[in-house]
């Protein structure tokens, strides 16, 4: 079975846009936002915290809530910003506004049936 899921991206921080030096999220989501780092040169992007990459935006939303860096910010979903209490600098921050995840359900089969395994794109 196959769910798609909208995903609404926000820039989430407890600085300014103008204080921001480094935003954290995973890759596709960064990648996402081309046009956004386009246009804010003087911010990086990082796929990982601590040498590990992001497993989810929501992981790069609790970074940013822990460490309360005013330089630092999330590209999130707006839900995770809301969950983790970081507030929105902008939004929405990604290229194109309909972004979707898709999710792949399979069910787990007897010995000797196939087996599927769960996608994201």
């Amino acid at each position: 079975m196959e769910h798609r899921q909208m995903v609404f991206l926000v820039l989430a921080s407890y600085g300014r846009l103008e204080d921001i030096r480094i935003v954290y999220s995973i890759q596709p989501a960064l990648d996402q936002c081309k046009k956004f780092f386009d246009r804010h040169k003087k911010i990086s992007m990082a796929a990982t915290i601590g040498g590990k990459n992001i497993k989810d935006t929501s992981t790069a939303a609790g970074h940013v809530k822990n460490s309360r860096v005013r330089y630092t910010a999330a590209i999130c979903d707006a839900d995770a910003a809301k969950i983790h209490r970081v507030p929105v600098v902008l939004s929405p921050v990604a290229d194109k506004e309909e972004n979707f995840t898709t999710f792949y359900v399979y069910e787990k089969r007897g010995p000797g049936e196939s087996q599927g395994s769960v996608a994201q794109g």
